[in-house]
């Protein structure tokens, strides 16, 4: 894909040829614009990001991503680090952190910013909640709220399904549009909130991975590295393994996502392993496996991709989601679900075939680049924003 999907240049002149008229029809002078408008037409369309992961986001891939774009925005940057063990540490401490640091932004963005913003992207439905709240009190119909990386989970109890059902329903009428990672989730939530006024879009994740020569895990044989708690399936991978000759390292802080699974000897469990160190740990591995356990949301891709960056062959549960970010025998090998016999099958190929995982490391690098990459992903989340408001290029 090309480095920005919008461009100017089609863009035609408003004004009658004169040249060309018949001498005696007079053509008409167009009325000169007011100031206000000209000041208006000049001022650039302006999106609103906010970045938590550092004080200064400026010289972010992200931010350079979109600066090479020539995005028209401005980016908050405020640290907050959500890492949590447990669901109850997450509720009691980090959502209110999340709310102030919503509020903070919001006056920000919408009271003291200038140029005022088009649009405004959030990461979390407690921002969106705060900046639509903020909206309405102002009694303004901009900017657009846009909250992105919206997954929906079902709960055990049906009454938790319906206070959450309600609650996001509300979430949902303050929101302009939402992206997902999947068009079938894009597709199903659209069904599942109607009518609302927020407007569902696909865009594919992407993400910048620092890849450094680093030093290789103290490991002398060729290892599988799994990684991740959101809908894994570690049971059919434990399984798999068991009988084989080769080393797992699991990268994994949630007990409950291993609770009453055996755990074979051949398995190993990092706990702990975080940023630099999961790096040095997924460039050195011989593959990366992502067993699968749930088939209507999107998992696992984020481990996929930075898979995919450091050019590692991977093994993925077929599913809908992944068939959009994985290609079997090109950059994956893809499994039915739970299924260990075929795992087993496909984690003896790479550990067997060199050819195979040269193969599969180069396309996968290849697919990153073009596809996967912050750059990629800018291009396609600004496209989904304009296509969405069926607006103009949000360009300087």
């Amino acid at each position: 894909m090309t480095a920005n999907p919008f461009s100017n240049a089609d863009a035609q002149s408003a004004h009658d040829d004169e040249e060309n008229s018949p001498p005696p029809v007079k053509i008409p002078r167009k009325k000169s614009i007011t100031r206000v408008q000209q000041r208006f037409c000049q001022q650039p369309r302006m999106i609103h990001f906010f970045a938590t992961f550092s004080n200064d986001a400026h010289q972010s891939p992200f931010a350079i991503a979109l600066r090479a774009q020539q995005v028209a925005h401005r980016l908050f940057s405020a640290p907050m680090s959500l890492r949590y063990r447990s669901r109850l540490w997450l509720v009691v401490c980090g959502w209110p952190k999340v709310v102030g640091r919503a509020l903070q932004s919001a006056v920000r963005s919408l009271l003291i910013s200038k140029p005022y913003p088009d649009t405004v992207v959030v990461n979390s439905h407690l921002e969106a909640r705060v900046f639509g709240l903020l909206r309405a009190l102002l009694r303004r119909h901009s900017p657009r709220i846009v909250l992105l990386g919206f997954i929906y989970t079902q709960r055990r109890h049906a009454l938790m399904n319906r206070l959450r059902q309600a609650y996001f329903r509300g979430v949902f009428d303050c929101v302009d549009q939402v992206i997902c990672h999947s068009t079938l989730e894009a597709r199903h939530y659209a069904e599942q909130f109607s009518p609302c006024r927020a407007r569902f879009s696909f865009v594919p994740y992407g993400l910048h991975l620092t890849v450094d020569e680093g030093c290789a895990p103290p490991i002398s044989q060729p290892y599988l590295l799994t990684a991740g708690r959101s809908g894994r399936d570690y049971a059919t991978l434990f399984a798999a393994v068991a009988p084989l000759d080769v080393a797992l390292y699991v990268v994994c802080d949630n007990a409950a996502m291993l609770e009453g699974l055996t755990v074979p000897p051949n398995v190993h469990l990092l706990r702990g392993c975080y940023d630099g160190d999961y790096v040095r740990w997924l460039r050195h591995a011989r593959a990366v496996v992502i067993p699968l356990a749930v088939e209507d949301i999107s998992a696992g891709q984020m481990v996929l991709i930075q898979a995919m960056a450091c050019a590692k062959p991977t093994i993925v549960t077929r599913t809908v989601t992944t068939l959009e970010y994985a290609s079997d025998d090109i950059t994956s090998l893809l499994v039915p679900p739970r299924d260990p016999g075929a795992l087993a099958i496909a984690i003896r190929r790479v550990m067997e075939d060199e050819a195979l995982v040269s193969r599969l490391g180069q396309n996968s690098r290849a697919a990153y680049q073009e596809k996967f990459s912050m750059a990629a992903f800018v291009g396609h989340l600004v496209a989904a924003m304009g296509q969405d408001q069926g607006a103009a290029p949000l360009l300087v």
